[in-house]
């Protein structure tokens, strides 16, 4: 093969590309052959939320044109949702638009508030049985908060609120079942260390039988706890 008839065989492949390119990007971004027929959505709490969502993505709208940066800040606007995928199926033209709902670990100020301080409401206006966090500011907020995040599953449970006072000392309301019947005790917290050491004096304390009309237990020095 010369030099001038392999010279003319690149330029055919490269004009051949070219084609290809252009005719690809023609179908994409400007014919009806890929364009979005089907949207749904996955993981929203209420079907009203799934339908709101489902508007963020127009039928007939170009898959290649469809941009799902744009769309998944769109959906920030809703403060239940924590984050969104967006996928798409060329050939099916379906779009998948699939979302994560917060997680609520307490209720401040009549909204549910997550593990990162962000606070929202659920589209329902359910709010679950929560620990309640009382505070003047958001910084007292969220020492509360980090205290709650601190405690072990099974002792938050029966945390009915936090109210802290500053940013470094708390009083917790404990509904326990140690007591019979359960009631509620206040418990003097103080701070965020010996979290492990206050929760076992606490309940050593709480199943002494002289303490069984205990109302106030102090464990903020957990060396020396008050109990009235």
């Amino acid at each position: 093969m010369t030099g001038k008839t392999q010279k003319i065989k690149r330029r055919f492949i490269l004009a051949l590309t070219i084609l290809l390119v252009v005719t690809l990007a023609y179908a994409l971004g400007w014919t009806s052959l890929f364009t979005v027929k089907h949207v749904r959505v996955v993981g929203a709490p209420t079907t009203s939320q799934s339908l709101l969502i489902r508007e963020s993505i127009k039928v007939g709208e170009k898959m290649a044109r469809l941009e799902t940066r744009a769309v998944s800040n769109s959906l920030r606007k809703y403060t239940w949702l924590d984050h969104a995928q967006i996928s798409r199926d060329w050939l099916k033209g379906s779009v998948t638009i699939r979302v994560w709902t917060r997680t609520p670990v307490a209720v401040f100020r009549n909204h549910l508030i997550d593990s990162n301080g962000v606070l929202f409401d659920l589209p329902n206006d359910q709010i679950p049985h929560l620990p309640q966090i009382t505070a003047s500011k958001i910084a007292p907020a969220k020492f509360a908060l980090e205290l709650l995040l601190d405690f072990p599953t099974n002792f938050r449970a029966e945390i009915i609120d936090v109210r802290a006072q500053g940013s470094h000392t708390a009083i917790l309301t404990v509904r326990t079942t140690l007591l019979s019947p359960s009631r509620n005790v206040n418990v003097i917290w103080g701070d965020l260390t010996d979290t492990d050491l206050k929760i076992r004096v606490f309940n050593a304390l709480l199943s002494l039988p002289e303490n069984a009309k205990v109302q106030t237990i102090n464990v903020s020095a957990p060396h020396a706890p008050i109990v009235k």
